[in-house]
């Protein structure tokens, strides 16, 4: 049966799951506006992440909710168990003198002692802020973060143990908190009715965290999150996402990001599904202890960003033993974070039919900081890889049109931040007259007759560039497109041009083209490139010039963002020097690296 399907996986079937279909309401505005939402309502938040806690803790004790490598051991911790290093903790920070509004900053590693705190801390209404771990290794990283946690006003900071010393000179008279058993359990104390009572007296409209933009374009935003954000995007997703059984998912994406922080984890918590925290990273390198981890647990559910899945399925296509593991009880693929590439999908469901005789559904979804990391999603059994879904219900969508097919996506609904910390400028910014969020993106409709195949990402509008004879070019559409063109031998590209006469690329090459070389894969790339170009008109959609990287971007630079993905304006900012050689006099189409 797998041999049938090797050459056309499209044909075999995908692994039974329980779907709901879309059900969109479009409403139609004048001058092409459109308002789109879904035909359910979310029902009332009753409930927050610290109750969901106390909720599956009464329910599923023994139940895994957290699991951590140790010395090269699993380390797992049931929901009885993180509620009672909650709840014990939650009163040592009250008997300290904690009170609800309170900041706490959080710089550390995902973890389960991470997860204590951070839980801790909100269910007494105190705010926690994630910072950053890596930043601090950034050039101007610490500065920064001292220049955050000023901004936050925190009243302890906690971070690894060792980052102590770093974060110790940045700390000044604040109090520390060493993120580890031992410290954390001589800060908690017997639980009494005080914390049950703190619990009960949350309100929808108060904090709960704050995270910070990436700050590629000026410094970052303190992103306000309410109980309410936090619930309602859990309970909207919830509403859609209809399978029942426990999930588990391994998950290296970074808690102070919203995916990570926002989406993997708290969907955890509020579903009472197993997080399975990964220490490795989508990097080369660093990508074998995700490996090593995800043929560990074999996880039901897969959630991450295309970097991932670009170095997973090389994997997948290269060890058929390791592709039976992982597929052995995979009920569905997720990505976020960036544009998902058609030819990936294809290639992760052909090494999926090689290695169970089926399909796995592969959703995709779209987010930002500011809305809890949900705008839209693919919750239905979507055959369009470029799809990014539609809303789930409470969350609605006004499209504004900027040309025959993007729009401006602009979003409202309980899961969208009030605002910035101490912005009343970027605030009042950020909505238009009629509150709407401004997301400062574009979707477009998959096939604008059938809006039930849902919206794709169309690009960012800050990352869209003029050429010299004033004519746009729509960067994040190119960069897609030429991903797709030269898959498998690139990772990502960056388009690059602005105030030229033509459009570049800088080529980030993968693990299939470095094995070539770069001169081989090169010119097999501007190969690739020609006949691109000889099928698309205008110099906006054509690229005329390439070249590789000259180093790999990384995340100490800020040229790789913390989910994995190019950081596209830092990246031009800091590759003036190459894309000046790409545009000089000198360049020939056919030259070597």
């Amino acid at each position: 049966m797998r041999a049938a399907f090797d050459d056309d996986p499209t044909s075999a079937p995908y692994r039974v799951g329980e779907y709901r279909a879309p059900n969109p309401v479009i409403e139609r505005r004048q001058r092409g506006v459109f308002v789109v939402r879904d035909r359910e309502s979310l029902p009332t938040i009753t409930q927050f992440l610290p109750h969901r806690l106390d909720a599956h803790a009464a329910s599923s004790p023994d139940a895994i909710f957290l699991a951590e490598r140790r010395d090269g051991e699993w380390v797992k911790a049931s929901f009885l168990d993180m509620q009672r290093r909650v709840d014990a903790l939650a009163q040592g920070l009250l008997e300290r003198g904690y009170h609800k509004g309170d900041r706490v900053v959080i710089i550390g590693r995902n973890g389960i002692d991470h997860a204590v705190l951070m839980f801790a801390a909100m269910a007494i209404g105190l705010v926690v802020a994630n910072l950053s771990a890596l930043s601090l290794a950034r050039p101007g990283g610490r500065e920064e973060a001292a220049c955050l946690m000023a901004r936050v006003g925190p009243k302890a900071i906690a971070c690894d143990t060792d980052m102590l010393a770093i974060v110790t000179a940045l700390a000044g008279s604040r109090t520390l908190i060493a993120l580890d058993a031992a410290s954390l359990g001589q800060w908690s104390a017997p639980p009494t009715a005080s914390v049950a009572r703190a619990k009960r007296g949350l309100e929808p409209g108060d904090w709960a965290k704050l995270l910070f933009t990436s700050g590629s374009t000026g410094m970052p935003k303190g992103v306000i999150h309410t109980h309410r954000m936090l619930a309602a995007a859990q309970a909207a997703a919830a509403q859609v996402f209809l399978n029942s059984d426990v999930s588990h998912n391994v998950d290296w994406l970074p808690w102070h990001h919203t995916y990570g922080g926002n989406v993997n984890l708290n969907a955890a918590l509020w579903r009472g599904d197993a997080l399975w925290i990964d220490d490795g990273l989508p990097a080369p390198g660093a990508f074998e202890a995700t490996l090593r981890n995800l043929q560990d647990i074999a996880p039901t559910f897969y959630s991450s960003v295309p970097a991932a899945f670009q170095l997973l399925v090389e994997r997948l296509e290269s060890d058929q033993r390791f592709a039976r593991c992982f597929f052995s009880r995979l009920r569905g693929l997720s990505a976020g974070g960036a544009a998902l590439s058609p030819s990936l999908v294809a290639r992760v469901q052909r090494a999926a039919v090689a290695a169970c005789g089926m399909r796995i559904p592969f959703g995709a979804g779209y987010g930002l900081t500011e809305t809890c990391g949900l705008v839209t999603s693919t919750y239905w059994l979507s055959e369009r890889p470029e799809a990014v879904g539609l809303p789930p219900p409470g969350v609605e969508l006004k499209l504004i049109p900027l040309d025959e097919e993007r729009y401006e996506v602009r979003v409202r609904g309980p899961n969208v931040t009030p605002g910035f910390l101490d912005d009343e400028a970027a605030t009042a910014a950020a909505f238009d007259q009629e509150g709407w969020f401004k997301t400062g993106d574009a979707l477009a409709w998959v096939d604008v007759n059938r809006p039930e195949l849902g919206l794709r990402f169309a690009g960012r509008l800050a990352e869209d560039f003029k050429l010299a004879n004033g004519t746009f070019v729509r960067a994040g559409r190119l960069r897609a497109e030429l991903n797709e063109a030269l898959a498998p031998l690139v990772r990502d590209v960056l388009i690059v041009g602005e105030n030229q006469s033509e459009v570049g690329a800088l080529l980030l090459l993968s693990e299939a083209g470095l094995k070539l070389g770069k001169a081989a894969a090169l010119l097999q790339a501007r190969r690739a490139i020609a006949d691109f170009n000889a099928v698309r008109e205008g110099a906006t959609r054509r690229v005329a010039r390439a070249a590789c990287f000259e180093s790999p971007p990384s995340m100490s630079t800020g040229e790789v963002a913390d989910k994995g993905s190019l950081n596209v304006v830092v990246a031009r900012r800091l590759r003036q020097r190459e894309i000046e050689r790409l545009f000089s006099e000198d360049y020939s189409p056919m030259a070597e690296v």
